[in-house]
This record gives C-alpha cells, structure tokens and sequence, in this order.
C-alpha cells in the first residue's frame, strides 16, 4: 500500500470505553488504518479551539486557573473536541464526542482542556 498524507486530517477512534485522536496520520505508514476510525476530521473544519495557557510539561501549575476563552460564543451543536490530558506520566490525545456546548464550558470551568482543545461540530446537529 502506497502511503498517503493529508494534511490537517485528525484520526478519531475508540479503543475499550475511550476516544483517542491521532493528528495529520500518515495511511499506510502509521499503525491506524481508516477502518479503524471512527471520524476523520480536518482543522479546516474546526469550529474553535482552547488555547493552552500554561502546560504542566514546563511550567509551574501551582494556583493557576484556566478560564473561558471563546467557548460561550461557540454554536448550539453537538460536538467532538480533541484534546490533551496529562495523567501523571504521559501527555495523552483524548476525544469528547457528541457533547453539547454547556458541556465544554463546564469542562473548561473543571480544568479539563487546560493543555489545550479543539472543536468541531457534528455535521447536522445543529439543526432543529
């Protein structure tokens, strides 16, 4: 199989319980395949983001918060968001998917995408 590059194409998938991201894979090369995804998306197509304000990798997270940035002015969608968590030993790509926008500003509220996220709606969710 010949190898092939997309740029700005994010890999989701599940394994057990938990969505994982794989940014810009490279088919053929890479150990995910496109049948094993669950989405294919594309930064293009971001509908925003949360920036990483300080990450635990080099800086000193003592007494820092992180706060909403431009999440209240996201639409009323569903939405998969693409994130970094720390779990102590490694920075791991993880997945939201299917939550609504009052979810995100709780999970911004509750430190969760303080290493940074990006969002993108689910295609017709935002429609009565």
């Amino acid at each position: 199989m010949k190898a092939v590059y997309n740029p700005g194409e994010i890999a989701v998938y599940k394994v057990g319980n938990a969505y994982y991201w794989w940014d810009e894979p490279i088919w053929g090369e890479d150990e995910i395949t496109r049948e094993e995804c669950s989405e294919i998306l594309n930064i293009r197509d971001e509908a925003g983001y949360h920036a990483s304000q300080k990450s635990i990798i080099w800086d000193n997270m003592e007494g820092f918060t992180d706060e909403l940035q431009r999440e209240e002015s996201l639409p009323d969608s569903l939405y998969i968001v693409t994130y970094f968590w720390w779990d102590g030993n490694y920075l791991l790509q993880l997945c939201d998917h299917g939550i609504t926008k009052q979810q995100i500003i709780e999970n911004v509220k509750n430190q969760k995408y303080r290493e940074g996220a990006d969002y993108f709606m689910i295609e017709g969710s935002d429609k009565p």
